[in-house]
């Protein structure tokens, strides 16, 4: 597991002592590199990397440090501790390490420099330890050990009864278990009130407050509260729900409420045999449900400490308030968060305010009041949701530092922080989701916020996968966690069969989850599959009518099937006039200027989303060399795609949309505005990107389809361009806004009369007459509605 805290050494690596050495630490595994202390060598695949004495000193150093920032000083301390060094021998050393490790600055997979500080490893960092002797194991001869589990109840804990206790075999070792042996998942209790206040919050509540508090615990797999409290209030036999969520032990219970009293049972059971292990009751008023929490997990984790290990009472974390109302408000907010619907999350907003309000020690209850703030503004919508979604990002950080203040082990609030710096300061945020999984290594947001941060780099996409599989397994009923490894493969593997499948497997459990449908259209869009992504996103944008993003699909597919009425329809009844919107419609209607001063405004808006931006960008080109002025298209473009220049003149490509439009509408921009060198330069570099893209890093060639071909024209190589075009039309991929490009794209002008050029695009008409007969069928059947 990754360190979450600082642990350097000053010993000097290339002469190993263990002495020296932190006990059982033999070496490190980084990424798919392993060090091995002792033989002094690195290997990868299970070969020696050719490493110098101070390379490897240098590499050991930054793994001590990790995940932090070994600063240039710490460096030189530990690799040349008898010398006098500079920072630039330093940064050469750097150079020959990352020579050596096949790495590379611009998209470090091992090693990153922090301006001004140091350097730090971005691969995952694990120590290698001495094997420790299995003193409880049996030889699989022996039969497993059947040990009496005793429950040593605290005093504090007045009013609990063991109801019943078992010998039971918890070892690891047992021959029968085919589930996870260290594994748990904690079901929603019953409510056995009735017409009691709070009762079922209650009955949701404490179970989800054991289950924080058992996620806590190093080497305990806890199945997130999403799939585990899908069981509630449905009859499904333990073996099977274990079989579902794939975890060995079920804890359930229930909750009655009878006035100022509280009655609440406990059984954990073993969901590969069906056995109940123990229950517990517990009489209780309410506000002493925090004993009672506690009290729960604790018999849970002695239950489970041959698999686990000894655990203190005192490591198990609670929720930190004290006073009873403030946690009520806090449960009711937490379960209206679950819903994802806008109108809950401001309700849970308001109930989060309440709970600091009542405690303001509450640390918990800030995490909730700011994450809540985050949601409602990211998800709602309107012209103005970037503004507010950036204030909310503003104005929550204080709450989240307020948290971490009144509670530095809360797990949640460095998840909610990393999310917070995920955009702007990637490496910050990085560090932040890496301490929440060290406090809670059952954290399966904090896997997937941390995913979704790795994947930013093409060369750390591998660990973005593994990340969200261990997201997968702690939460496997989530769908949206498909529809992020679906995300994934799509974009960053060209994998269409594999997204596919799991976009449809997510459907499958949730039929009206709108993500999947919405993401399963966009993947149909891409493999012109035109009439399947014309249903899906119509039954997207039916469920909500408000979306943007669904929105904007179905337009755009509606255009390529030439259907320009729908596509009007689509545009007109959006709840507030969109420019991204009305400038793709006005460049189909060939109105550049309309479609280029629409393009401008979204622009200025920050409303250009990625699955939007290729057609806005092609309308500030034309409007730009319709009318000469190139200069303020060369700042928006420029500013849009990160596009920086060395001292040597030499353009860096870093086009955040990694579909290149931006970078190579800039170049396009530069040309006709008299820079052609600079142009020119930034298209070859472009190409080299392209390609490096999809060798190196395995992404394939899916996502340069449409601007591979744009950028071998506009740098006068037609008889490329063509080829690349006819690639695309035989595979019939990457040909979203085919009419744009058979029409309007400039860099095609000098080929458009070519009779291959003509005869490709007249298949691809066809083929799109196709599906709007298909789609036509549709609406004869009532699947679409008929758009006019």
């Amino acid at each position: 597991m990754v360190r979450p805290t600082d642990e350097r050494d000053s010993s000097r690596v290339s002469e190993p002592d263990t002495s020296a050495l932190t006990p059982g630490i033999v070496g490190y595994r980084i990424g798919d590199i392993e060090v091995h202390l002792g033989r002094v060598i690195a290997t990868r695949q299970g070969e020696v990397l050719s490493l110098p004495p101070l390379s490897f000193d240098l590499l050991i150093a930054l793994a001590r440090a990790a995940p932090n920032v070994a600063t240039l000083d710490d460096l030189i301390r530990q690799v040349w501790p008898k010398s006098v060094v500079s920072p630039e021998s330093l940064s050469q050393r750097i150079k020959l390490l990352r020579e050596a490790l096949g790495d590379d600055s611009q998209y470090p997979r091992y090693i990153a420099g922090v301006r001004g500080r140091g350097y730090r490893l971005v691969a995952p960092v694990e120590e290698l330890r001495e094997p420790i002797p299995q003193t409880l194991s049996t030889p699989r001869s022996r039969a497993p050990i059947a040990l009496a589990i005793l429950f040593s109840l605290v005093t504090i804990a007045a009013g609990v009864w063991l109801v019943k206790f078992r010998d039971h075999p918890l070892s690891v070792n047992s021959n029968r278990a085919s589930l996870p042996p260290r594994s748990i998942a904690v079901l929603p209790f019953r409510d056995m009130s009735s017409g009691q206040p709070a009762s079922d919050i209650l009955a949701l509540g404490i179970p989800e407050a054991v289950l924080h508090q058992l996620a806590s615990l190093d080497r305990l797999d806890v199945i997130a509260r999403t799939s585990s409290f899908a069981f509630q209030n449905r009859e499904i036999d333990v073996r099977e729900i274990g079989r579902r969520l794939n975890a060995r032990y079920l804890l359930e219970g229930s909750v009655q409420r009878d006035g100022e009293q509280l009655r609440v049972t406990a059984q954990l059971v073993d969901a590969q045999s069906g056995e109940h292990i123990w229950s517990m009751r517990f009489d209780k008023t309410p506000q002493r449900i925090f004993e009672l929490q506690d009290a729960i997990a604790l018999e849970v984790t002695r239950a489970l400490k041959l698999s686990l290990g000894p655990v203190e009472a005192g490591d198990i974390k609670a929720q930190g308030s004290t006073d009873f109302a403030a946690y009520l408000e806090y449960l009711q907010g937490s379960r209206l968060l679950t819903t994802w619907r806008t109108a809950d999350m401001v309700s849970a907003e308001q109930h989060a305010a309440r709970a600091v309000a009542i405690d303001p020690k509450f640390a918990a209850g800030y995490v909730l009041l700011g994450v809540a703030k985050l949601r409602t503004a990211e998800y709602s919508a309107g012209p103005d949701r970037e503004r507010r979604f950036r204030e909310a990002l503003h104005d929550t950080r204080p709450l989240i530092e307020r948290a971490l203040a009144l509670n530095p082990k809360d797990s949640e609030a460095y998840a909610a922080r990393g999310y917070i710096n995920a955009f702007s300061d990637l490496a910050t945020s990085e560090l932040d989701y890496r301490k929440a999984l060290g406090l809670n290594p059952s954290n399966a947001a904090a896997y997937e916020g941390l995913a979704a941060v790795l994947y930013e780099n093409p060369a750390r996409r591998e660990e973005a996968l593994q990340l969200i599989d261990q997201a997968r397994k702690l939460d496997p009923l989530e769908p949206r966690l498909d529809v992020a490894k679906a995300t994934f493969l799509y974009y960053g593997r060209s994998e269409v069969g594999e997204a596919e499948t799991l976009l449809i497997g997510a459907l499958r459990r949730d039929p009206l989850y709108q993500p999947a449908l919405l993401r399963l259209a966009q993947l149909y869009w891409m493999v012109g599959r035109l009439a399947e992504a014309i249903k899906l996103s119509e039954q997207v944008l039916a469920a909500d009518p408000s979306a943007t993003q669904p929105r904007l699909v179905l337009q755009n597919l509606y255009l390529d099937i030439q259907d320009l009425k729908a596509a009007e329809a689509v545009t007109r009844t959006a709840p507030e006039p969109n420019p991204t919107l009305i400038s793709i419609m006005a460049l189909a209607g060939h109105d550049l200027h309309t479609a280029g001063s629409e393009a401008y405004r979204a622009a200025s808006l920050g409303t250009i989303p990625v699955v939007g931006e290729p057609m806005p960008i092609a309308a500030l080109r034309l409007q730009a060399r319709a009318s000469g002025e190139y200069l303020r298209t060369i700042d928006v473009l420029a500013e849009r795609s990160q596009t920086e220049w060395d001292a040597a003149g030499q353009p860096i490509v870093r086009d955040p949309s990694s579909l290149y439009i931006n970078v190579v509408g800039l170049a396009d921009m530069l040309i006709q505005g008299r820079q052609a060198v600079r142009g020119r330069r930034l298209l070859e570099a472009t190409l080299v990107a392209m390609d490096h893209e999809a060798r190196d890093f395995k992404t394939g060639d899916l996502w340069h389809r449409q601007m591979r071909p744009v950028v071998l024209a506009l740098l006068g190589r037609n008889e490329e361009a063509i080829k690349e075009l006819q690639r695309s039309a035989s595979d019939n991929l990457g040909l979203q806004d085919w009419w744009y490009y058979a029409e309007l794209e400039p860099s095609f002008a000098l080929f458009r009369k070519d009779a291959r050029f003509q005869t490709m695009y007249a298949a691809v008409r066809k083929h799109a007459e196709a599906e709007r007969a298909a789609v036509d069928r549709l609406r004869s059947s009532g699947v679409v509605p008929a758009r006019r």
